[in-house]
């Protein structure tokens, strides 16, 4: 089913919600290995190509996501890295600015 098709099958069984939640929430439950992507179908919904999706037997995997204080120790540590290390490559600083950013 494409994510718009599951969202209309949901409301048939009872559960509320948005639509938006629907197609938010598939790249979420893929992540956590509940769904996959088995391919591009026309949307008997909305006549677009959309990807369609597939149930598989896996539980989900618990997404672990690293406290505020963990991310900002992590980019403290890799800025202290390059101090010592002046002459470190060009990819190291950007890992150093991406780190920074997902704080």
């Amino acid at each position: 089913m494409s994510s718009n098709e599951t969202f209309d099958y949901s409301k048939l069984k009872g559960v509320d919600g948005y639509r938006h939640n629907a197609n938010a929430r598939m790249t979420e439950l893929r992540d956590l290995g509940v769904v996959m992507e088995i391919g591009t179908k026309v949307c008997s919904k909305t006549g677009r190509t959309v990807i369609e999706w597939d149930v598989t037997d896996l539980l989900p995997k618990k997404l672990i996501k690293p406290t505020k204080k963990e991310r900002v120790e992590k980019a403290l540590n890799m800025l202290r890295f390059l101090y010592k290390n002046k002459t470190m490559a060009a990819d190291h600083w950007k890992e150093a600015a991406r780190l920074i950013k997902e704080i």
